[in-house]
């Protein structure tokens, strides 16, 4: 199944598949049978803050009867790790001042002299 943003999640030759939520878990329908429609099929939405059926797309395999996934699953907004981690940095720079090497040595607890 190619996932595209807003589109219901359709597939086969004819896409006259479709994956519905069964309870918590996704379940390949044949529209029109067993008394499913096309307004039972899910909308693909890829930026959702909650990624409980992003995880269930990404987990789908053939053995479950279930089609792969392919497209984008989940494009979350997030800061990048080198961000955070620039961040993280600047806010202990601030809380503690900058020390020369040999103030840091002698402000340390584990300071002793070698006589």
């Amino acid at each position: 199944i190619t996932l595209r943003q807003g589109e219901k999640m359709l597939f086969g030759k004819e896409n006259e598949k479709g994956l519905v939520l069964e309870g918590w878990n996704l379940k390949a329908v044949t529209i029109g049978e067993d008394g499913y429609s096309l307004d039972d099929v899910l909308i693909h939405d890829a930026t959702t803050k909650d990624n409980t059926l992003h995880m269930k797309l990404a987990l789908m395999d053939i053995a479950d009867d279930l089609p792969v996934a392919l497209g984008v699953i989940r494009s979350a907004e997030a800061p990048s790790y080198e961000k955070d981690y620039e961040q993280q940095i600047a806010e202990v720079q601030q809380k503690r001042p900058k020390k020369s090497f040999t103030e840091f040595l002698l402000s340390s607890p584990n300071v002793w002299e070698v006589k």
